[in-house]
């Protein structure tokens, strides 16, 4: 079976007065504007959405603080820069996706005037053919009326007058030996009230023939004009159901092609975003754990020799250990860092320094 694919050849009924192919037109063109309506509340939100993201975005690497050095600082930098530049793309959709909505808009200004204008047409022909089809219904029983009139009114006279024939045979039958002056002689010596009756009875046929014929005459002057009334709404709703075809037609593909162009963006966003991450992952393939301690201990190393023991001193041998510990540590005591300077590795000499010996009478002379 072969499909219907045009609006022209869907949309009719056989009731002249019957609106239902119109009706179901404007609804499907109602749905459609609704649809519209939908498509532009989503890029409203899309587009609120769009804008608080790349607002945070750039917040957030705006705000961002790196302290970190070496090839991980590097991938760090690149990160927050990147994180910006998805912001500016994110930024740019919401651009794009602004034009799209301006152009949602245009489009259903531009299908609502077109729409309008068909449908107001269209109306006024249905109005005019109800109105035509209301006085062509109204003229018919009328026409009907007159005619059942005229009926009864004919039907009456012709049984007047065939009473009024079987009368006089019968008066002549009885009265074949009375050649009187009381005698029938022809229908038109009736008695006076007999002609006055069927006198009466011939004007009333007379009068519903002649009405019986001016309603017959206004019920095909009213079916003309209704015939033309029809011709003028079948030609308009013919171009409606064409024009109502071409708008429903733009508007499956103008949406089908905006929704295209709109997924377009959005994977053009993501392109964006996977570049920009592309080049963080580049930089961090070159990260290296090694390369970071190193970078490190270059710029902040502080010396390469631990401490030593401290050793025990006792205090009567004072005299005798010191020299021996000399010797031993190859160096003098060293004083602590203080906190308000950064202190480097002392200058270590390489043999011990010598000391006077004392004697140990000296050493409590001294104390």
């Amino acid at each position: 079976m072969t499909r219907i694919t045009r609006f022209v050849d869907a949309f009719w009924g056989t009731e002249i007065c019957s609106t239902h192919g119109f009706d179901a037109l404007c609804k499907r063109l109602k749905d459609g504007r609704q649809t519209c309506k939908d498509v532009e509340e989503f890029l409203k939100q899309r587009i609120k959405i769009e804008d608080e993201y790349h607002k945070s975005l750039q917040k957030l690497a705006k705000n961002t603080q790196c302290s970190e050095t070496g090839t991980l600082g590097e991938a760090w930098n690149v990160l927050k820069n990147q994180t910006e530049n998805i912001a500016q793309a994110h930024s740019l959709m919401m651009s794009s996706l602004n034009d799209e909505m301006t152009r949602l808009q245009g489009f259903m200004d531009k299908q609502r005037t077109k729409r309008k204008q068909v449908e107001d047409n269209l109306k006024r022909y249905q109005s005019m053919k109800h109105q035509s089809y209301k006085r062509t219904m109204d003229s018919k029983k009328n026409y009907e009326n007159k005619c059942q009139d005229f009926d009864k009114a004919e039907k009456q006279y012709s049984s007047y007058k065939r009473t009024m024939d079987s009368k006089k045979n019968y008066e002549n039958k009885c009265q074949d030996f009375d050649k009187a002056d009381k005698q029938y002689s022809s229908y038109t010596n009736l008695p006076a009230p007999q002609l006055k009756e069927a006198d009466k009875l011939q004007q009333k046929q007379k009068r519903a023939k002649e009405a019986s014929e001016q309603a017959d005459t206004a019920y095909k002057s009213n079916i003309e004009q209704l015939e033309q009334c029809r011709f003028q709404w079948e030609k308009e709703m013919t171009e409606t159901c064409n024009t109502f075809q071409q708008l429903e037609e733009e508007r499956i593909q103008f949406l089908r092609n905006e929704l295209w162009v709109h997924v377009n963006i959005s994977s053009k966003t993501c392109v964006a975003d996977d570049e920009c991450n592309e080049e963080v992952r580049q930089v961090l393939e070159n990260c290296s754990v090694e390369e970071d301690i190193m970078i490190f201990i270059e710029e902040k190393k502080t010396g390469t020799e631990k401490p030593a023991s401290v050793p025990y001193e006792n205090f009567y041998n004072k005299s005798q250990n010191f020299g021996r510990n000399l010797s031993l540590s190859h160096r003098p005591p060293e004083p602590l860092p203080t906190k308000s300077s950064s202190w480097t590795l002392p200058n270590i000499p390489n043999k011990a320094v010598p000391r006077p010996q004392t004697t140990f009478t000296q050493f409590l002379a001294e104390d």
